[in-house]
């Protein structure tokens, strides 16, 4: 609802963070969670599996749509092991656990273009590039960012 009423990105992020923090805490110092434009990222103990992405902003919302629909859209398809792929969404669509992978070192330009020519088989994706590349357990590399997508709806396209 803060984010529908125009409630700063800045102070809905903050406030998601001191929320969680017990129990999801982002990397790095506790008043320095891992945020972007629309979204943060908070990690669950190092136990967990997965992550969780909080939307500050429509925009964010958009995102983990997105990203949730990608996900369901390329479940058990070649295409869909290249991506970190959503588990759950908010009914609201403003939170989503997410697969946890190995961000820890970015990935090469060859993997981000081996990435970029599998996926955009399907729906085009953007924003693929090193920082934006994370591993599966099994070694895998694999998109962990892909809210910003445009569907492709003619094959000649």
């Amino acid at each position: 609802k803060m984010a529908t009423y125009g409630i700063p990105t800045k102070y809905i992020m903050y406030n998601a963070h001191l929320i969680c923090m017990n129990k999801l805490t982002g990397e790095g110092a506790q008043d320095a969670p891992i945020w972007g434009q629309s979204r943060c990222v908070l990690f669950p103990p190092k136990d967990s599996s997965s992550i969780v992405k909080v939307a500050y902003n429509p925009l964010g919302k958009m995102g983990n749509k997105n990203e949730a629909y990608i996900t369901k859209l390329l479940r058990g398809t070649k295409e869909g092991h290249y991506l970190a792929n959503i588990k759950q969404i908010t009914k609201n669509g403003y939170v989503v656990s997410a697969e946890r992978v190995d961000t820890s070192r970015p990935g090469s330009q060859a993997e981000c273009d081996v990435i970029e020519s599998m996926v955009n088989k399907s729906p085009r994706l953007n924003d693929i590039h090193r920082a934006n590349i994370g591993y599966k357990k099994d070694g895998t590399p694999c998109i962990v960012d892909f809210g910003g997508v445009h569907h492709r709806y003619r094959s000649d396209e």
